[in-house]
C-alpha cells in the first residue's frame, strides 16, 4: 500500500469483509503494531500476504509478460460554457504572469 493503512482496510473490507475487523478495531491493531520495536507491521503483512500479488517491473519475468505500451489519443470538444471558462482561466493566468514579472513564483501563488 502506498497511501494509508486505512486504504488497506477499505480494500480488504470490500474484498474480504471482516478479515481485518471493523475500522476502529483495525486502527487500534495498527497502533499496537506501530509500538513494536522489531518488524512492527510484520504480523499485518503476513495476514494479507495470501491476497496480494506483488510484481515489480525490475523482475525479468514480469517485463516479458507485459505488453508494449499502447497510447490512444482521443480528442473531444468543449461545450461553449467550458470553452468560455477555459479561455477566461487562460486569460487570468496570463494577466497574473504579466503582473508578476520579476516576482517570485511563491508571491504569485500566494495571490491565488
Amino acid at each position: 500500500m502506498e497511501n494509508h493503512l486505512g486504504d488497506l482496510w477499505s480494500i480488504f473490507d470490500f474484498v474480504n469483509p471482516g478479515l481485518l475487523g471493523t475500522a476502529s478495531q483495525f486502527s487500534n491493531y495498527c497502533k499496537r503494531l506501530a509500538e513494536r520495536e522489531h518488524n512492527p507491521y510484520g504480523p499485518l503483512r503476513e495476514l494479507v500476504r495470501p491476497y496480494i500479488l506483488r510484481r515489480m517491473k525490475t523482475d525479468k519475468a514480469v517485463i516479458a509478460d507485459l505488453p508494449d505500451k499502447t497510447e490512444v489519443t482521443a480528442h473531444c470538444t468543449l461545450s461553449r460554457k467550458q470553452a468560455a471558462l477555459y479561455a477566461r482561466t487562460v486569460s487570468d493566468l496570463a494577466q497574473s504572469l504579466k503582473e508578476s514579472e520579476g516576482s517570485s513564483a511563491r508571491e504569485l501563488c500566494s495571490r491565488r
